[in-house]
């Protein structure tokens, strides 16, 4: 069974979030809001846990344990869960409320300037707070929280983090636009470098695991494109598209073709050989991963002249693979 709002509750809960005011993120802002959307407060442990009187999910904010120095009486987060799936239920309907609170929000705010994963997520940057929607693996959330805080945070983890810190409290992947007022003065991290080999191919089986799950959610056809940049055809290049096929090609060699078709690649014209693997599991991405590797020391790429481009076909946004492992 899976428990979730209805889109009318949806449609009511992104305009109610958007209005509400949290000024300094205290004790007193929750308890403000919880008075404007009528919701009683309770104690749920060290959160606050407020009661909604919709169809399903519920309510909650956290006490801030981000900020250094640490706020007195402050929060980090102000969340409401759309749906949560039944152990065993279709994940479909994770995104299909995601989607619905996307058009939601869309409709009132207009296009998420940020988007990231794994998730995805949307954010929508104001000057006190972010406005946040997020498919997890088992939920879907719609949350406020306070910009200085988390992007303070953010800004800490990819300066001075390692990369799997970093991973885990920015994501793996990030698309920003690239005309929008609002993110102006925002701080966006560079990359994490791999130092060898097989550090770069788990990351990249990381990332592509996030993107194959993340980019049919948001309707979107991704293209990314592995080479030293030097226009030698020495390259390996993969898309995942909106239906979650994801499609990968690698440049000739004309001196030994049996050592592409050996690693599995197919022919495909004269100039590239490729591979079609539609919605991948986690080993089918794993294998993926470890085949465009292997196609890149077969062409003689050395790690670190090793670039990468990537690019979403239908957005006007710069993407950022945080936790790809090449800067």
């Amino acid at each position: 069974m899976t428990v979730r709002v209805t889109d009318a509750e949806i449609e009511e809960l992104i305009r109610r979030f958007a209005a509400l005011d949290m000024g300094e993120w205290d004790r007193a802002a929750v308890e403000r809001a919880a008075t404007e959307l009528g919701w009683p407060i309770r104690r749920d442990y060290d959160r606050l846990a407020l009661q909604a009187s919709l169809s399903a999910g519920h309510a909650r904010a956290y006490p801030d344990t981000t900020s250094d120095p640490r706020r007195d009486n402050g929060y980090q987060s102000l969340e409401y869960q759309l749906a949560e799936l039944a152990r065993g239920d279709d994940p479909q309907v994770l995104t299909e409320v995601f989607q619905a609170a996307r058009r939601a929000a869309e409709r009132r705010l207009g296009p998420a300037p940020i988007r990231g994963g794994d998730g995805p997520w949307l954010r929508w940057r104001r000057p006190v707070s972010l406005l946040e929607i997020e498919r997890t693996s088992r939920t879907v959330e719609l949350r406020l929280r306070p910009t200085q805080v988390v992007e303070n945070a953010e800004y800490r983890v990819g300066k001075w983090g390692d990369r799997d810190f970093a991973v885990a409290t920015i994501g793996s992947w990030l698309s920003v636009a690239r005309r929008d007022a609002s993110l102006e003065g925002l701080w966006l991290p560079g990359g994490f470098e791999a130092e060898t080999w097989q550090d770069f191919q788990q990351w990249l089986a990381e990332t592509l695991r996030a993107l194959v799950s993340d980019v049919p959610c948001l309707g979107e056809d991704l293209v990314m494109v592995l080479s030293p940049g030097d226009g030698s055809g020495r390259f390996v290049q993969l898309t995942i598209d909106d239906a979650g096929l994801l499609h990968m090609e690698a440049g000739r060699m004309p001196d030994d073709p049996n050592t592409l078709a050996a690693m599995g690649w197919e022919e495909h014209d004269e100039y590239v050989v490729a591979i079609d693997l539609d919605t991948p599991t986690g080993p089918e991405v794993d294998t993926a991963a470890r085949m465009l590797v292997e196609t890149l020391r077969a062409h003689r790429v050395d790690l670190p002249e090793l670039s990468h481009q990537a690019w979403f076909n239908n957005s006007d946004h710069d993407l950022i693979l945080l936790g790809l492992g090449l800067p």
